[in-house]
């Protein structure tokens, strides 16, 4: 029976819809996002390198339900993204209200908690052999062929670690969305931000 109303129940579909979407757009950005940091960060020498390295991790250890908070600032309508944009002519969208723009909104406070992947990245990247850059220089490969003919075989493994593991993560993302669209005030782009976990917590703990 518990099947049958599934099925039916077409708050299933728009759950399952939201946490595929927000998956789709997230993995792919964060892979990408990362391996740019982490390409810059291979740049820096010394103890710089240290120190960006805890700087891009710190927000990892934030805990979700204060990332979720941060963000209702920096996302609502005069918050601190929207007024960065405006520095440049650009009106920001509402992020928080707007069922449109939720789910990228969320890509972005998602992307904040980069910093594992970007270590993960960097890690791999410093096993590159650096001859071999040397020599694809010499033979004149422009920098997109040695990225794509050196780099990425030579860290193959580490984005398919990453690939899964930030996939399992955005499946599981509940907390952060949680505190942001389902707390104390309810909002009208709730039903654009209702992920699967979290339609199960309400299914399983509210109506019992």
């Amino acid at each position: 029976a518990n099947y049958q109303k599934m099925v039916v129940d077409p708050k299933v579909r728009t759950a399952l819809w939201n946490t595929f979407y927000f998956t789709i757009l997230f993995v792919p950005l964060s892979t990408i996002l990362g391996i740019w940091l982490a390409s810059l960060l291979n740049r820096v020498g010394g103890r710089s390198a240290g120190f960006f390295r805890t700087a891009f991790y710190l927000p990892n250890v934030t805990p979700a339900v204060a990332v979720g908070t941060l963000f209702l600032l920096l996302l609502a309508g005069g918050g601190l993204l929207n007024r960065a944009l405006g520095v440049f002519g650009i009106e920001g969208p509402n992020w928080l209200t707007d069922p449109g723009w939720v789910k990228p909104g969320i890509v972005i406070m998602s992307l904040w908690t980069l910093g594992s992947t970007v270590v993960i990245y960097f890690a791999a990247l410093r096993n590159v052999p650096q001859e071999l850059y040397e020599a694809a220089k010499l033979d004149g490969a422009s920098g997109w062929q040695s990225f794509k003919s050196i780099t990425v075989p030579f860290i193959s493994g580490a984005i398919f670690f990453t690939v899964i593991v930030n996939t399992i993560a955005a499946l599981q993302i509940f907390a952060e969305v949680f505190t942001m669209f389902f707390g104390a005030k309810s909002g009208p782009a709730q039903d654009s931000a209702l992920f699967y976990t979290i339609y199960l917590f309400q299914k399983a703990f509210q109506d019992l």
